[in-house]
């Protein structure tokens, strides 16, 4: 084990300083060049056949992913002063660069008993008389009562389409910027009040709002993990040797990630979190193990290389298990997931390597000796006192009792587990002072909602369905929406045949579909692909109280299918596969997370060549994991995404405790000590690193409720929660199962734990 070290054997440590320097160099470049995936449906993106029929759509129709949403209120729209503004408003947005399209009802060319279509907005100088009718053209026109101006026409929404697809952020916001000065001039004139909502600027929120509270969360928990330390190092020295292994491993982690060109999404977000988490704690050991040898009157290098004689397995162990377990992620249908299984595992290895040779590094300069002034919890003569001396103490005395609460504890919270409900919503990570969140709420009370769900419409061959037919299934289509309780105000093409002059009901209007202008269908009708679309209105609600409505939309089409043979019908858009996935998507990471707790299970099996350490393993490491949960249901939480990424920090640093406890213990005792004993000054000895990194990580993660984001702050409390919960399994429940299981009986040397006792 010691051989990869000879680095701080010889005259070699320069060598690897330069190499460290030459590596961090990179990574800061590579850093630079890593990309956030911020579109919301490659959040949930499988290969399944609903995201290829959605990718259909936003491909070959003009979807609500790029529909950005101005709401307009004024006392009444319908004057002279308020007209002439819209008319302006959406005149000047067009020239707005990378706008496509623009449309309010001002835009919508109306029929009012002649053959030639005409504005709806009054000439000027009209009478009164002239705008009382504009607005009951508008009340009654199919394409705008209800769906562009509200009923008491005091709210006007002006749909702006920007161009390109899966637009980034910053993009989004540049011209978003563009055109808010434009509404803002021409409202302030007006009179009129405005909020931008819709995706784009809902997204733009949202990605604010998580940057802002990020720097917030990262300045505010940095500085005040930093000053935990500092109280508990007693030296900014000492402070910054445990620190820069992990800081450097995560720059190493986000070079590699972006020279290989691993887009970071919501769901890996959490990445610098889990390798910070993971990397200080082994980090600590290390740097208390050195200074505790440094007290005991070794040098600078003989401490570093007893240190990694004897830390270097478990220390390698954390990493391997966390590789190996969150890389069995990559097994997940949903890509996300995957991509978190991916960098985690890349980071876990490349943070072990980092703090494997920083810390010892520097522990060998001047900058380590303040680690040997740290008061040592463990006395020459082998016995502690105090507060902790007493609980080592109390511990080993009644091991089956504490081991059997510990056990029925965590299995009765695994039975509490079973009232989890996954759900999610699209402004859950909205803070509601944000305009998208008023302008949404707005758009719910009066147009039932500014979300789309999309039914798409395709046939095989034009013989079979004719214009006629298919005119008919999009009325039985649109029949089967109502009453729906998640989809209202459905428009479709027959909309923008019922907006044309003439007596005919819309479905015998087969004829008029040769000469309307392909702007005027677009939207609704493709007839080279042999597809239509009809386009509904829906809420922002929980997934949890759409989804029974979508199933009720499905059955009812199918029964339209079977009246048109040859004709297909699906219930699609973002809104749709996202509700019907988020279940899915949060039961793939809760079974992948099963899955890598496994994984390391049997890594802990192989590694410490005992099948009973990995089975009295599990109960500490899952115990965070269900206290966690339980706190969810007693709090009746939904789960969300964010509540169940905690579940991977928690998994993280429970593992890594569990490995360095049982380590300490297995040399205790095969150095010939009682299982009483070794648990005894194995809790001494590992419990002051696990006090200070807790200590630590509570801090920091205590920072989130300075957050405006409702979900950052529940991260936050769960985190608590859970880290809190596993120095309870690690440091309680673990040491006592030890002594139970191995009370009577003393483990043997197994082949190869000679070699790294000797190594040096």
């Amino acid at each position: 084990m010691a051989r990869p070290f000879l680095f701080f054997r010889e005259k070699q440590p320069g060598l690897l300083a330069a190499l460290i320097l030459a590596m961090t160099v990179v990574g800061f470049y590579g850093s630079t060049q890593v990309g956030f995936d911020d579109v919301p449906a490659n959040l949930f993106r499988t290969e399944d056949l609903d995201f290829k029929i959605l990718d259909e759509v936003r491909r070959e129709f003009t979807t609500d992913e790029n529909d950005s949403l101005i709401v307009v209120q004024s006392e009444d729209l319908f004057t002279p002063k308020s007209l002439a503004a819209l008319r302006e408003l959406s005149r000047e947005i067009r020239k707005v660069d990378r706008v496509d399209k623009v449309l309010g009802f001002v835009d919508i060319p109306v029929f009012d008993g002649g053959v030639l279509p005409k504005s709806i907005v009054p000439p000027s100088g009209a009478p009164p008389a002239a705008y009382e009718k504009a607005r009951k053209l508008a009340a009654e026109h199919p394409l705008i009562g209800d769906v562009l101006v509200s009923s008491d026409s005091t709210t006007a929404l002006i749909v702006v389409a920007l161009e390109g697809k899966d637009l980034a952020v910053e993009e989004m916001n540049t011209i978003l910027g563009d055109a808010r000065v434009i509404v803002g001039r021409i409202a302030e004139d007006a009179g009129f009040r405005f909020w931008f909502t819709g995706i784009p600027p809902i997204r733009v929120a949202i990605m604010t709002s998580m940057r802002r509270d990020q720097a917030i969360f990262t300045i505010a928990g940095a500085t005040v993990s930093a000053v935990v330390s500092f109280f508990l190092f007693r030296s900014f020295f000492a402070t910054c040797v445990v620190a820069l292994g992990p800081l450097i491993g995560l720059l190493w982690t986000f070079g590699i990630l972006g020279l290989l060109g691993i887009e970071l999404n919501p769901i890996t977000s959490v990445l610098p979190t889990l390798i910070l988490v993971i990397g200080y704690t082994d980090s600590v050991h290390l740097g208390l193990d050195i200074g505790r040898n440094r007290a005991e009157g070794l040098g600078r290098k003989e401490s570093v290389l007893a240190t990694i004689r004897e830390l270097a397995l478990p220390c390698g162990l954390t990493s391997v298990t966390t590789a190996v377990g969150f890389g069995s992620l990559m097994t997940a249908r949903i890509e996300s997931i995957e991509r978190l299984g991916l960098v985690t595992a890349i980071g876990s290895v490349t943070t072990l390597l980092s703090v494997l040779t920083v810390v010892p590094l520097l522990a060998m300069t001047k900058l380590g000796d303040p680690l040997a002034r740290r008061r040592r919890l463990l006395e020459a003569d082998g016995s502690a006192t105090g507060f902790w001396g007493a609980l080592s103490r109390g511990l080993v005395t009644k091991p089956r009792r504490v081991a059997v609460i510990g056990t029925i504890v965590t299995v009765f919270l695994c039975f509490v587990t079973t009232g989890l409900r996954p759900d999610t919503r699209l402004t859950e990570s909205v803070p509601s002072h944000f305009e998208a969140f008023h302008g949404l709420v707005e758009c719910d009370e009066r147009f039932g909602g500014v979300l789309e769900a999309q039914v798409l419409l395709t046939w095989e061959d034009d013989e079979q369905t004719p214009p006629s037919r298919l005119l008919a299934a999009i009325a039985d289509v649109e029949a089967a929406l109502e009453g729906n309780e998640a989809i209202s105000h459905p428009l479709s093409l027959l909309d923008v045949l019922v907006a044309l002059p003439g007596p005919k009901p819309a479905v015998e209007r087969a004829a008029s579909l040769r000469v309307l202008p392909k702007e005027a269908t677009s939207r609704f009708y493709r007839p080279d692909l042999r597809k239509a679309l009809v386009r509904g209105r829906v809420p922002d609600l929980y997934a949890s109280e759409m989804s029974p409505a979508f199933q009720e939309a499905k059955a009812k089409f199918e029964e339209v299918e079977k009246k048109y043979p040859g004709l297909e019908i699906e219930l699609t858009g973002t809104t749709v596969v996202i509700s019907e996935k988020v279940k899915e998507m949060i039961g793939e990471l809760v079974r992948s997370l099963l899955v890598a707790a496994v994984v390391i299970f049997a890594v802990l099996a192989v590694a410490f060549r005992s099948i009973p350490i990995a089975l009295i393993s599990l109960v500490p490491n899952v115990f965070p994991l269900v206290m966690t949960a339980s706190f969810i249901v007693w709090m009746d939480w939904p789960l969300i995404l964010a509540s169940v990424i905690v579940f991977s920090v928690s998994l993280g640093i429970a593992v890594d405790d569990t490995i360095h406890y049982i380590a300490a213990f297995r040399r205790k005792m095969l150095s010939g000590m009682s299982a009483e004993e070794a648990a005894r000054l194995s809790f001494l000895k590992i419990g002051n690193a696990l006090i200070i990194t807790t200590t630590v990580f509570l801090a920091g993660f205590g920072c989130t409720q300075l957050s405006e984001l409702d979900v950052l702050r529940m991260f936050g409390i769960l985190s608590c929660i859970a880290i809190g919960s596993a120095i309870f399994g690690d440091l309680l429940i673990l040491p006592a199962l030890l002594v139970w299981v191995y009370r009577d009986k003393a483990p043997k040397a197994e082949p190869g734990e000679g070699d790294v006792e000797k190594a040096s």
